[in-house]
C-alpha cells in the first residue's frame, strides 16, 4: 500500500532537485518528445491557447514548442521556482504570451478558459482524485480541444517497491482509459516498459534523488539498511554487473 501523497514533501523534493532534473530525467524527456510527436500527428497546426500542468524545469515545454506555434502559453507547477525556467523556454518564441500560476493544480480555483489544448508530462500520477480532475478538465477545454498527457503505470519503479514496500498506487492503462472514456473521445492510450541500466543500487538511488521522485516518502538510510538494500537489489535484479530500474510510461491523447 502506498502512503498518502504528501504534496508539501513532493514540492520540497522536486524543488531541491529542479536543476538536476533536466540532466537526469532521461525517461521523462523521451516521454515528453513522444507526447509532443503524438499530438503533432493528430494536429499539425498552431494552437492559440495552451495550458501545461506540472511544467517542472521546462522539458515538456521545450518539446512542445519545437513542434507548435502558440499564441498564449499558460503553465502551472507545484514548485513556484519553475516559473523562471519555463518563462526562459517560452521567451525564445517571439509573439507567445506567457503566464504562470504556482501551487497545487487540484486546489487551483480557476483554470485558463477556452483552451485549445492541455498538456502534461509525468505529473498526473501525483494527483489524489483523478476522476474529478478529468471532469474538471473537460469543463475547461473548448469543444474539440485536446488533452495530451503522460503518466506512469503499475510496473513503474517496481524494483524499489518490491525491496522497500514503498511506492505510488499507479493506475493501469486500462483504468486510465476507462476514466477518460467517461468525458472524452479517446484517440489513443498507449504504454511501454523502459529499463534503465545502472552500475550499482546506489547509482539507482542517486538517479531517483536527482529526478525528485523520492518525494513519496521521507527515508533516512542506516548503514545496515543501505547494505541490505544493495545486497537484495543485486540478488533479485542484478545481471551482467548491472542493475535495472524500470519505468512504465503511459501516453494518452483525447479530444473534448
Amino acid at each position: 500500500m502506498s502512503p498518502q501523497i504528501d504534496k508539501e514533501r513532493v514540492r520540497s523534493s522536486f524543488g531541491k532537485h529542479l536543476f538536476s532534473y533536466t540532466q537526469h530525467a532521461v525517461v521523462q524527456a523521451s516521454m515528453a518528445d513522444e507526447l509532443a510527436w503524438k499530438l503533432h500527428n493528430a494536429h499539425p497546426d498552431a494552437f492559440q491557447r495552451v495550458f501545461e500542468i506540472g511544467c517542472g524545469s521546462g522539458v515538456m515545454t521545450t518539446a512542445f514548442l519545437k513542434r507548435f506555434s502558440v499564441g498564449a502559453y499558460f503553465a502551472n507547477d507545484l514548485v513556484e521556482e519553475c516559473r523562471h525556467e519555463v518563462a526562459a523556454a517560452v521567451k525564445q518564441h517571439k509573439g507567445t504570451v506567457f503566464d504562470f500560476a504556482g501551487g497545487d493544480i487540484e486546489q487551483m480555483p480557476a483554470f485558463p478558459e477556452q483552451l485549445d489544448v492541455i498538456i502534461s508530462n509525468a505529473t498526473f500520477q501525483w494527483l489524489t482524485d483523478l476522476p474529478t480532475f478529468f471532469q474538471r478538465l473537460k469543463q475547461t477545454l473548448r469543444p474539440g480541444a485536446f488533452l495530451a498527457f503522460s503518466t506512469f503505470g503499475p510496473e513503474n519503479l517496481h524494483e524499489i517497491r518490491r525491496l522497500t514496500g514503498v511506492g505510488l498506487d499507479y493506475m493501469s492503462r486500462d483504468a486510465v482509459d476507462a476514466l477518460l472514456t467517461r468525458h472524452f473521445d479517446v484517440l489513443s492510450c498507449e504504454e511501454s516498459l523502459i529499463s534503465l541500466p545502472f552500475r550499482s543500487p546506489r547509482s539507482v538511488l542517486r538517479h531517483m534523488r536527482a529526478t525528485g521522485v523520492t518525494g513519496v516518502e521521507k527515508r533516512s538510510w542506516t548503514k545496515s539498511g543501505l547494505r541490505e538494500f544493495e545486497q537484495q537489489y543485486w540478488a533479485q535484479f542484478g545481471e551482467n554487473e548491472q542493475v535495472p530500474l524500470t519505468y512504465h510510461p503511459i501516453w494518452c491523447l483525447v479530444r473534448a
